[in-house]
């Protein structure tokens, strides 16, 4: 019995998964399941699409007691590899993204802190994510940071790895080509390209 028990579990892990990356359904159960678990700390207005061919989300909202993150408009394509664990975000794209820490947060974290809160079960890696039309906004109102256009590819894992970061503003164009890395003990490694 356990012979046969195993490949059906195998056999419904794939098609858990095939259903979650390539329907609709699928998609939307996984959105559903996340938004369940956060509760009402997000809200998403709407979902289209499926991830392996394009999940496009629109006014989502993020709030925490520390920190409120707003877009008008997400869009992925992701891919899922099985062994080893690794999710592949082929493209991402965020219009309108606005991050807004909130005042009544006591809480401060130290780079360290964030890196060990980013420890993920899987791999995770970026090929392309841009985001149009940045701003983050300090708890007092002010504009500390606005961009037209930002443009990364990183990988999450054991450590965080910058391969690519471009922002441009205001027809300012700052490029970062190499590999920056941040990994718990060490708060910074970088190599860049020439």
């Amino acid at each position: 019995i356990v012979l046969i028990l195993i490949p059906l579990l195998g056999l419904a892990l794939f098609a858990l998964t095939w259903s979650a990356l390539h329907s609709e359904s699928g998609a939307r159960w996984l959105v559903g399941n996340i938004q369940g678990r956060l509760g009402d700390t997000l809200h998403i207005a709407e979902v289209q699409g499926d991830l392996a061919s394009g999940l496009t989300i629109k006014r989502l909202t993020y709030r925490d007691p520390s920190l409120e993150v707003r877009a008008q408009r997400i869009f992925v394509v992701v891919d899922l590899d099985l062994f080893p664990p690794l999710v592949q975000i082929h493209r991402s794209e965020v219009d309108q993204l606005e991050i807004l820490p909130l005042a009544s947060s006591s809480e401060s974290s130290s780079l360290e802190d964030t890196l060990a809160a980013l420890d993920l079960p899987v791999a995770i890696e970026v090929t392309s994510l841009i985001v149009r039309e940045i701003g983050l906004t300090a708890p007092d109102g002010a504009l500390v940071l606005a961009a037209d256009r930002v443009d990364a590819s990183f990988a999450l894992d054991e450590s965080f790895l910058i391969e690519q970061f471009v922002v441009e503003s205001k027809g300012q164009r700052i490029v970062l080509n190499g590999k920056l890395g941040l990994a718990p003990p060490v708060p910074l490694e970088s190599m860049a390209d020439g």
